[in-house]
């Protein structure tokens, strides 16, 4: 019995220690162009992704990102302002990475995600929110600035939205 639980504490600490863990912070820009508005939301997303390696160039990475919003729209609807803004931004993906050279690797990715979007019409003192699960596809690139350290551009569309976005990753 307690060579079976040391066995398993020494897998475990063991498979901790390679681990290839990410996270980072990014800007995102939210834009949607609809019936002759258009709405552009910034926001605040971190995110934590796991490599799977597959070849030296070739890594698998599922991922999952947690945003807000900071700043905010104004649209003009039937001669009223409706201020727009983004409460809530959630992505599941699967990335898969490819790497050019040492530093510059590019990458795509599907993406199945959640925004919230709330509005206010303040002359009527009313305000509600709104979300959705959508299937979206991106990709983009990075430049591996140190060993733990890179900066990526990535760009994704979900129905006619698009999702630009500018962040750091580190690796751990």
């Amino acid at each position: 019995m307690r060579k079976t639980l040391l066995a398993c504490l020494l897998a475990t600490a063991s498979a901790s220690a390679n681990a290839d863990w990410n996270a980072g912070l990014s800007y995102l820009n939210l834009s949607d162009s609809e019936e002759g508005l258009d709405i552009s939301l910034g926001g605040i997303v971190g995110h934590v992704s796991y490599d799977y390696v597959v070849s030296d160039q070739l890594t698998i990475m599922p991922e999952l990102r947690l945003g807000v919003g900071i700043t905010d729209d104004t649209v003009r609807v039937f001669y009223t302002d409706v201020k727009i803004d983004l409460d809530m931004f959630t992505a599941l993906s699967v990335r898969a990475q490819y790497e050019l050279t040492d530093q510059f690797y590019v990458f795509a990715n599907p993406s199945y995600a959640y925004a919230k979007i709330g509005y206010t019409i303040e002359e009527y003192s009313e305000s509600d929110s709104d979300g959705d699960w959508e299937f979206g596809i991106g990709g983009g690139m990075g430049y591996q600035v140190s060993e733990s350290t890179s900066l990526e551009l990535r760009y994704e569309s979900y129905s006619g939205t698009d999702v630009l976005s500018l962040g750091v990753s580190v690796g751990f």
